[in-house]
């Protein structure tokens, strides 16, 4: 493919981690780069999410120690709307076999959060006001057809943080994916544009819990920004529904890498003409089972119509 003719990969400065071995499915060496400037754009609306629990919970994966605090990755996409994954705002209980859950009590958001610089917090923490995970995301099923494009919720703030001026950024406003002048779109993946996306190049940026230097488990905050591009597998894959059929779902599969702790973050494209940017999906996981590894919810007309609906008209 003309690389000209390509959607662009974001590129990055140049600290660059050690090979873990991290790769999971697809790749032997990480290749998941630190983000080098967190208050350029698009990475000041890229957010750290603190969540927490009234007791001690789950996550949808089984495969974690019960904490009553995770943490995972967001996107503002207007001045107080925070755009994440459903199963990071609720918890399977603990004790209960798997079957009753509960949602979170409190969560504080930190856009452009970098760990490793002497302000973590360069445009502040938030406490979220309300949230709410799809009704149809059934965590319990997760990986079911008719469960996981569902793998999306809405965080609403207490302030518009978007209008926000900060002279870490020369005075301006911290924005939003969406803003204008930014040239960052939010574009309905339908039609010609979802075809489009087969074999393009998409970022997926986050905070991810294993290239933070404080590490130690998963109660530890993530708090290092990083960021890889790769191809796209496919648009609407197929999996299983509950009654074991397989059907077409909007989801995008994709070999960037990403690991736990970057459920919830931005997945898009770059234009190379014109240095626009579209965010394309929600990053939902990395997931043992085949076609999806690791994938996102397609941001579909039906989605822009239910952040609509929850208040965050993009």
């Amino acid at each position: 493919m003309n690389p000209s003719l390509d959607f662009q990969a974001e590129r990055w400065g140049h600290r660059t981690p050690e090979p873990s071995g991290l790769g999971g499915h697809i790749e032997a060496v990480d290749q998941r780069q630190p983000v080098d400037d967190v208050r350029a754009i698009p990475y000041r609306w890229i957010c750290s999410l603190k969540i927490k629990f009234k007791e001690k919970v789950l996550s949808y994966n089984l495969n974690d120690a019960e904490k009553d605090t995770r943490f995972g990755s967001g996107i503002l996409i207007t001045p107080r709307h925070v755009l994440t994954n459903a199963h990071l705002l609720k918890g399977i209980r603990a004790g209960t076999n798997n079957r009753l859950v509960t949602n979170a009590h409190e969560i504080h958001v930190t856009p452009g959060r970098d760990d490793l610089r002497l302000d973590p917090s360069p445009f502040g923490v938030y406490a979220a006001d309300s949230w709410v995970a799809h009704r149809a995301f059934n965590g319990i099923q997760s990986l079911r057809a008719d469960s996981v494009p569902f793998d999306y919720g809405l965080i609403t703030l207490k302030k518009d943080i978007g209008y926000k001026t900060f002279l870490k950024i020369g005075g301006q406003q911290l924005g939003w994916w969406g803003a204008s002048g930014t040239h960052c779109y939010v574009k309905p993946v339908a039609g010609a544009f979802r075809s489009s996306l087969e074999d393009r190049l998409v970022n997926v940026a986050g905070y991810p819990y294993d290239l933070d230097s404080e590490f130690t488990d998963i109660a530890t905050p993530a708090g290092v920004p990083v960021q890889h591009f790769d191809r796209v597998e496919s648009a609407y894959p197929k999996l299983r529904d509950s009654t074991g059929r397989p059907v077409t779902v909007p989801m995008l599969n994709y070999r960037t890498q990403a690991s736990s702790g970057q459920s919830g973050s931005p997945v898009w494209i770059k234009n190379p003409g014109d240095g626009r940017r579209y965010l394309v999906a929600i990053h939902a996981g990395e997931f043992n089972t085949p076609p999806l590894y690791r994938a996102g919810v397609l941001i579909t007309p039906e989605v822009i119509a239910q952040l609509a609906v929850w208040g965050a008209k993009v």
